[in-house]
């Protein structure tokens, strides 16, 4: 048991060492530039508060970088992806369904009931909510103490926060029919062409095969990348806006709670996720192979990169807050 716990750790560690030499590379996703800022942002924050003398802050930034050093490769970049790299291996398959929550498009409200059920492998309901609730508690169970449940804990508390603030984790279009069935998985059955017509614009190549551009990982890379910035010149320059916020407007966002940060989420993507047409239906040129893509033009991107960044300020500054509220918790 204990030689296969190491090969298992072994195994995450060489996963982990990859992905933290991917920290100086242009920002590649919600999934790995969009977390890794999100997670910089937050700490900057924690490290402010800490030497400003605030108690909850100081005991955040103790648990964190305790956890990770736990693990001699992990960085807080590292443990920002980590739940992507896992995602579908044992023994992390029961968090699958953790890292978003379907709201139906047609709906505003979040309801437990049916997009978060309670079952045996998830006993705070299957989604992000649920997960951050579970994660909360393994954490607080650590009792401060650093080990590999609390950096587990500490990397999906950082994950999940994150998905909650990308609005297609938050939204389902069940009058999407794809292969027949209802439902768009969150934008990831909508292929798109990106800003251009082209094999280019339209495809992608990821592990080596092909694959269609998708409305998912529009919001998730593509408006990211777009921008040409690396994830230092982003989190730098999205610092300089978290302290320019004025009490209040930090006040405002840290109320609520994970679910309500979902549905607020959700109604962004209601305003402003769907508008691309297909390019049938535009005066676009195109091969007819493209005619059933949807159009991502130069004013999608120029507007709803103002609300990915703005997703991400707000998601760390929440992540700050909810680590420090778990601190509060802790003797």
């Amino acid at each position: 048991m204990h030689d296969a716990r190491r090969c298992l750790g072994r195994l995450l560690l060489s996963l982990l060492l990859a992905l933290s030499a991917l920290s100086a590379t242009p920002a590649m996703a919600w999934g790995g530039g969009g977390h890794r800022i999100i997670a910089r942002l937050a700490l900057r924050q924690i490290r402010r508060e800490a030497e400003a003398g605030d108690r909850d802050a100081r005991l955040v930034r103790k648990i964190v970088y305790q956890a990770i050093a736990t693990d001699s490769t992990a960085t807080l970049e590292s443990a920002s992806v980590f739940p992507d790299v896992v995602r579908g291996k044992d023994p992390y398959k029961f968090a699958d369904n953790w890292h978003f929550v379907s709201i139906p498009r047609t709906e505003s409200a979040y309801d437990a009931a049916a997009q978060c059920k309670v079952k045996e492998t998830a006993p705070e309901g299957d989604c992000a909510v649920g997960g951050l609730a579970h994660f909360r508690k393994v954490l607080l169970a650590q009792g401060g103490v650093a080990n590999k449940e609390a950096l587990d804990a500490v990397s999906f508390i950082i994950h999940f926060v994150g998905d909650l603030h990308q609005p297609l984790h938050t939204s389902e279009d069940f009058s999407f029919i794809h292969d027949g069935k209802p439902g768009d998985r969150g934008g990831n059955f909508r292929p798109v062409c990106f800003l251009r017509v082209s094999q280019g614009g339209c495809t992608q190549t990821f592990n080596g095969e092909r694959s269609n551009k998708n409305l998912h990982a529009t919001w998730d890379k593509f408006m990211i990348i777009e921008t040409g910035k690396d994830d230092d010149a982003y989190v730098n320059e999205l610092d300089g806006r978290i302290l320019g916020l004025d009490a209040a407007t930090k006040a405002a966002w840290l109320t609520g709670d994970p679910a309500k940060w979902a549905e607020e989420t959700h109604g962004l993507a209601q305003t402003f996720v769907y508008t691309p047409k297909l390019l049938k239906d535009t005066d676009v040129p195109h091969a007819h192979q493209f005619d059933d893509f949807f159009f991502v033009d130069r004013a999608y991107q120029d507007t709803n990169i103002v609300n990915v960044d703005d997703q991400l300020v707000k998601a760390s500054v929440r992540l700050a807050g909810y680590l420090k509220q778990i601190a509060h918790e802790l003797p």
